[in-house]
C-alpha cells in the first residue's frame, strides 16, 4: 500500500512537471505570432507559427499580400488583368485615387480607355468616371456620347447644328458626308451644297429644305422609311412637314403613320405640351395581350391605345412617340428588354427622344405599373429599370 502511494505521488509531480514546462513553449507561439521584420522585409506569423505565402490576408480590417517568400509586396502591382496599389506598409489601397487613377472599393484601380457595353462603346476616364450626354475629346479626337455614356455615331445635332460622328465615333470635320459638307470645327454647312441636283441618290438639304434624290431627280410622292414611316414629298421635291395629306397628318419631322392625324389632335386638345402627352399615354388602361408586339410598327400599335384606350408596353410607348413626332420633337420608339419579376428577362418597349443635351427615355408603361415618374431620364438614373438588349423600331 505504501508503495502504491509513493507511486502515485510521483506520477502526479512528473505530470505536473510537464504540464509546467508546456507552457513557456505555448507563450512564446503567442508572443511571436503578428508581423515579424527581417533583413529582407516585413512578414506575419500566425498564432499557429506558420505564415502566408504567395496568398491574400485580411489583418485589422486591411488586405494585404504575400510574396512566394512570404513578403509583403508594395506600389503598383498587377493580378491577372487588374491593377492594384499597396502602400509602403503593405496595405492595399480602396476608394482612392493614386497617381491619378481611380481605385474601387475593391482595390482595383482603373483603367482608361474603351470598352464594349450592351449600348455599343463607351469610354473610361481614369478617375473612374465615364462621359454622358457630352462631348469628350480623346487622343486629339472629339467624340458625343448619349445619356447612358454610350457612343453616339451618324448625324447627330447638338446646340443647334448638325454634327457627322464617324463609325469609330470620332467627330468628322473638313470633309464630305455623301452630298453633305462638314467645316473644320465639324459643323454641318450647306454652302458648299449642290445648288441644283444631285450626283447621287440620297437624302439632300438645300436651302432650308430636305430632298430625297433618286436616279438623279427628286423624288415627288409617298415614300416610305424603315421603322414603317412614311414621308411625302411635294411637287418642287420638298419634304414636306405639318401639314395633312391624303388624309394623314405629317408631322414637322417630317414623318407620318396611320396614326399622327389623330396623335395631332390629341395633342392639340391637351394644351401641346410633352408633358401632357407623356400623361395621356401613361393613363392607358393596361391590357397584357400578347399579339400587342413590334411587328405591329408604331402606327397600328398606337391606333389600338388611341381608339381603345387600352394596350401594354408596346401601345403605351406608340401613343407616345406619335405624339412627340406631332410637337417636333426626334423620338424614336425602342423595343427591349427589362427584368421581370418572375426571373430573367421580359420584352418591354420605351421612347428615346434625341434632345440637344443628349438622348432621354420616357416611359409611360413604367409610370402606368410602378406609380414611378418615368417622364425625362438617363439609362442608368437611380431608380429606373435595367434596359437591355434594345433597338429602335424606328
Amino acid at each position: 500500500m505504501k508503495k502504491r502511494l509513493i507511486m502515485l505521488l510521483a506520477s502526479l509531480v512528473i505530470a505536473a512537471v510537464l504540464s509546467t514546462a508546456a507552457i513557456p513553449s505555448a507563450q512564446v507561439y503567442a508572443a511571436s505570432s503578428g508581423w515579424q521584420q527581417d533583413s529582407e522585409g516585413w512578414w506575419y506569423r500566425n498564432p499557429n507559427g506558420s505564415y502566408p505565402t504567395s496568398a491574400w490576408k485580411k489583418i485589422g480590417g486591411y488586405w494585404y499580400y504575400f510574396n512566394y517568400k512570404g513578403y509583403i509586396i508594395t506600389g503598383w502591382q498587377k493580378f491577372g488583368s487588374d491593377w492594384y496599389y499597396f502602400y509602403s506598409s503593405g496595405e492595399m489601397a480602396a476608394s482612392t485615387t493614386i497617381d491619378g487613377y481611380w481605385i474601387d472599393k475593391n482595390g482595383v484601380a482603373t483603367v482608361p480607355g474603351w470598352y464594349w457595353g450592351a449600348g455599343g462603346w463607351w469610354y473610361q476616364n481614369s478617375d473612374g468616371t465615364y462621359p454622358a450626354s457630352r462631348w469628350q475629346q480623346i487622343k486629339g479626337k472629339w467624340y458625343h456620347f448619349n445619356s447612358s455614356g454610350y457612343l453616339d455615331t451618324g448625324w447627330f445635332k447638338s446646340g443647334g447644328k448638325y454634327y457627322y460622328l464617324q463609325s469609330d465615333g470620332s467627330m468628322a470635320t473638313d470633309m464630305w458626308i455623301g452630298n453633305y459638307y462638314v467645316d473644320k470645327d465639324g459643323v454641318w454647312t450647306d454652302t458648299k451644297g449642290s445648288s441644283s441636283s444631285s450626283s447621287s441618290d440620297g437624302w439632300v438639304y438645300k436651302n432650308g429644305n430636305w430632298y430625297y434624290y433618286m436616279n438623279g431627280t427628286t423624288f415627288k410622292g409617298w415614300m416610305q422609311a424603315s421603322g414603317g414611316n412614311w414621308y411625302y414629298f411635294n411637287s418642287d421635291g420638298t419634304m414636306a412637314t405639318d401639314k395633312y395629306v391624303d388624309g394623314w397628318y405629317i408631322t414637322k419631322t417630317g414623318k407620318a403613320n396611320s396614326a399622327t392625324a389623330t396623335a395631332k389632335s390629341i395633342v392639340d386638345s391637351n394644351g401641346g405640351t410633352l408633358r401632357a402627352a407623356y400623361d395621356y399615354s401613361s393613363s392607358l388602361s393596361y391590357s397584357g395581350r400578347t399579339e400587342y408586339v413590334e411587328s405591329w410598327g408604331s402606327g397600328a400599335l398606337a391606333n389600338q391605345g388611341f381608339n381603345n384606350g387600352t394596350g401594354n408596353c408596346y401601345v403605351m410607348a406608340a401613343t407616345f412617340y406619335c405624339q412627340a413626332l406631332c410637337l417636333g420633337y426626334e423620338a424614336h420608339q425602342i423595343a427591349g428588354y427589362v427584368p421581370s419579376i418572375h426571373g430573367g428577362l421580359t420584352p418591354h418597349s420605351w421612347v428615346e427622344i434625341d434632345e440637344s443635351d443628349g438622348t432621354w427615355v420616357y416611359d409611360p408603361n413604367r409610370t402606368m405599373e410602378s406609380g414611378v415618374d418615368s417622364y425625362h431620364k438617363y439609362y442608368t438614373e437611380p431608380g429606373t429599370w435595367v434596359y437591355s438588349d434594345y433597338h429602335r423600331m424606328n
